[in-house]
């Protein structure tokens, strides 16, 4: 004879109290965990000297969970995950394109500076004085005569 307990059981489903529940179900509303992924420390200006301890966790309801510190926390679902995660890639390749810009700049600045102070080292005025020919450039206008 088949019980209704041994149905139950044959199609994976639990019966507690009046209600009939599967096993899957009945481990997800029993057991409820918020795994941490990883927490690490980032420089932030209002923690000078000290970094601040952002956490990242996930939880068995389907929530990511971001603290930082122990002052502050928020709880996003699984598409804004995604968007977060999309500015922070946007905002990191825009930080490295003006880093390369400045550095570009910096290169070029110093090889500028470097080929003006190789050039001013052979220069002497006088040279250029004793090698004129007649009135300097500015003295040869016909005003001066």
């Amino acid at each position: 004879m088949v019980t209704l307990s041994r149905l139950l059981k044959t199609f994976g489903l639990l019966e507690v109290g009046k209600h009939t529940y599967s096993r899957q179900l009945k481990e997800k509303v029993m057991s409820y965990s918020n795994n941490i992924i990883q927490t690490l420390g980032v420089d932030n200006e209002s923690t000078y000297g000290r970094k601040l301890g952002i956490t990242v966790a996930v939880d068995t309801l389907g929530m990511c969970t971001i603290s930082f510190g122990t002052s502050y926390s928020i709880r996003i679902p699984e598409d804004d995950v995604d968007a977060l995660r999309d500015v922070l890639y946007e905002a990191s390749r825009q930080l490295t394109y003006q880093r390369n810009e400045a550095q570009t700049f910096e290169s070029a600045s110093r090889e500028a500076e470097e080929e003006m102070a190789s050039e001013a080292d052979g220069y002497d005025p006088e040279d250029d004085w004793a090698f004129a020919e007649g009135r300097p450039a500015h003295m040869r206008d016909e005003d001066w005569d």
